[in-house]
């Protein structure tokens, strides 16, 4: 009987192991290869890995490491178990002030954003206002669905195609595969 409840016990145990594993393997944290970044010409984006550890004392905060010339930090804002995001507040460092952002995680990939409203967009309930739905369509912020077409600040879809301002482009934007 006492060979049977070890048994059972170990077997928990590697179950338990084998499912925090996977938990794990699923986090942000790790080591991001640069498959592509949108930045001013000013700003200089380090060679190496940008790499996310966390924080030692809150549990909520990460630290972007290998990005700009001084780490930066963001704070988990909402996570379920296929994606993570996490907002960085305003923050300076040696060659960048950084006002806005956020960090997306899904599948691998992560998506950050530095000083860009459009990318972080509905994060904050702030995004959208007052919702107005009418005969004309849908309102919230500046969101807008007609008969005409959908748009936002900077991207319009219409009839005429899709048309993009230069202020989709604002800012920082870096997209990273996991590597470990």
């Amino acid at each position: 009987m006492k060979l049977k409840k070890n048994i059972l016990v170990s077997g928990f145990f590697y179950l338990f192991l084998f499912v925090t594993n996977i938990g794990i393997a699923g986090s942000i944290l790790g080591t991001y290869e640069q498959v592509t970044v949108s930045k001013p010409k000013a700003v200089k984006i380090s060679a190496n890995n940008v790499k996310i550890v966390k924080d030692t004392k809150e549990t909520k905060k990460i630290w972007v490491k290998n990005f700009l010339s001084d780490d930066i930090y963001a704070v988990r804002h909402t996570s379920n178990e296929d994606t993570e995001i996490y907002v960085i507040p305003e923050q300076n460092t040696k060659q960048y002030s950084v006002k806005s952002g956020c960090i997306v995680y899904s599948e691998d990939r992560i998506i950050l954003s530095i000083d860009n409203k459009n990318d972080c967009r509905g994060i904050n309930s702030e995004d959208y206002k007052v919702v107005k739905i009418g005969s004309g369509g849908i309102k919230a912020g500046d969101v807008s669905i007609s008969p005409s077409g959908v748009s936002t600040s900077g991207v319009k879809v219409g009839k005429d195609g899709v048309k993009v301002s230069g202020e989709v482009l604002k800012g920082i934007q870096y997209i990273g595969e996991k590597i470990d």
